[in-house]
């Protein structure tokens, strides 16, 4: 159990199905838009596990699971996090269509820093989520680039009168501006613990940002980024709406 907390983060990214995201003074290993793990340090120098108990046995009457140093807590069903394979196995059944959809382009993707970002709430912001962070180097800066992804079935982008995607960009929108500088120093932070874990081989540019020590840019206008081939008939005319408003933020990917 010695160094657990390092050699299980590198033991976890040979899984190609997983994708490990750096919080603050936590990590979250997600699979198809669902947190499997939440790690952290505690004082004692264990390292924690919060786990949803669906993952492990949807019948145990806690919602979540601890776990320390990898061990699992008051459960015969998985006893240890080193049990990944059941745990993604148990997780299938959960997962959306929307992210399905959109977690192979997340994997195969390495200038995606962050997955299932919360936007915490303000005075004018209600608390939101999005789906991926994907990072560019542009004129010698690093651009944030923040993503919502929908499945071509979503309700929310087709509309007779104005999509409910919009309403959702616009507050994305506001929540980027207020909170731009916050954003800019909490994702520099984040680079610097990628490099310090061992885990650049991930997201390379996290090397690039430090050694060449630049600024980072949030682009303050959010994307649309839309998978799968819809047999809607009037799918065109949907996405001549979304065109008109989003322009080149409005992304297809029907495969």
């Amino acid at each position: 159990m010695i160094s657990w907390y390092t050699f299980q983060l590198e033991w976890w990214y040979t899984f190609e199905l997983l994708f490990i995201a750096i919080r603050d003074n936590y990590i979250n290993v997600y699979y198809k838009g669902q947190s499997l793990c939440k790690l952290a340090y505690c004082r004692d120098g264990k390292i924690k596990g919060e786990t949803n108990h669906k993952y492990i046995n949807k019948t145990l009457s806690k919602k979540t699971v601890n776990s320390y140093n990898g061990l699992i807590c008051g459960t015969q069903h998985i006893t240890s996090l080193d049990q990944v394979e059941d745990l993604i196995n148990n997780a299938e059944e959960y997962a959306l269509e929307e992210k399905k959809s959109s977690y192979g382009y997340i994997l195969s993707n390495k200038s995606i820093l962050d997955v299932e970002i919360t936007f915490n709430a303000t005075d004018e912001i209600k608390r939101s989520s999005i789906d991926y962070l994907e990072a560019t180097i542009k004129q010698g800066k690093l651009v944030l680039n923040f993503y919502e992804a929908k499945h071509c079935s979503n309700a929310e982008i087709v509309s007779r009168t104005e999509p409910k995607v919009f309403e959702q960009l616009d507050r994305y929108e506001k929540y980027l501006i207020s909170q731009e500088a916050n954003i800019q120093s909490s994702y520099k932070l984040v680079c610097n613990n990628i490099l310090d874990l061992n885990l650049s081989e991930r997201f390379p540019l996290a090397k690039t940002v430090l050694e060449d020590n630049l600024s980072l840019v949030v682009n303050r206008l959010p994307y649309l980024i839309i998978f799968g081939e819809s047999r809607n008939s009037d799918w065109n005319k949907h996405v001549a709406k979304l065109r008109t408003r989003l322009h080149d933020r409005l992304i297809l990917k029907e495969n």
